[in-house]
């Protein structure tokens, strides 16, 4: 029981300050984009070392927590950021 209550705790101080630094860096959530990419990869991150699924790669085994750091940076280069300009246009209409 101890070592479960640590095993907790620590897990829970991990995801406390992952989600601090992402409001100190005042990440906009409202923006789908950057709640897409959030959601993914803490799922991915999550569901994959939980269940313990890696993606094997020839000799080598990726493991959940890389495979949802390499998913979130392909998201964050792939989808389109939202330019002010268009917002502006928008809000003039």
């Amino acid at each position: 029981p101890v070592m479960g209550g640590v095993s907790l705790l620590l897990f829970g101080l991990i995801a406390s300050n992952g989600l601090r630094m992402l409001v100190t860096n005042k990440v906009d959530f409202d923006e789908n984009r950057n709640l897409m990419i959030a959601s993914v990869v803490i799922i991915l991150g999550v569901g994959m070392e939980t269940s313990g699924i890696s993606i094997p790669i020839g000799n080598y085994s990726l493991p959940g927590m890389a495979t949802s750091a390499l998913v979130g940076i392909i998201m964050n280069l792939i989808l389109p950021v939202k330019s002010e300009e268009a917002a502006e246009e928008k809000s003039a209409d």
